[in-house]
């Protein structure tokens, strides 16, 4: 059982339809890699980063690759703030 006691417990995640980053690490023992991975599977626009051989603070082991995702998905469109 899940969230409200649903059979299905991420079925609410597919009505987000906000862009999502999910970023983390391949080691992170505090939200679990797996969790990270679930969560992107059922966001309907989510992307995924998972840095490797990096733990729960994964941006700051990275930090020139995470300044700027190269994801059109969370990036505004021309125009917009």
């Amino acid at each position: 059982m899940g969230r409200s006691g649903e059979r299905a417990p991420y079925a609410y995640l597919k009505n987000i339809a906000q862009p999502t980053l999910v970023v983390n690490g391949s080691n992170d023992v505090i939200v679990y890699t797996v969790n990270s991975f679930l969560l992107q599977q059922n966001l309907p626009n989510a992307q995924l980063i998972l840095y490797p051989d990096s733990n729960h603070g994964a941006q700051y082991q990275y930090p020139a690759t995470s300044k700027e995702p190269n994801t059109p998905s969370v990036r505004p469109e021309r125009g917009q703030k």
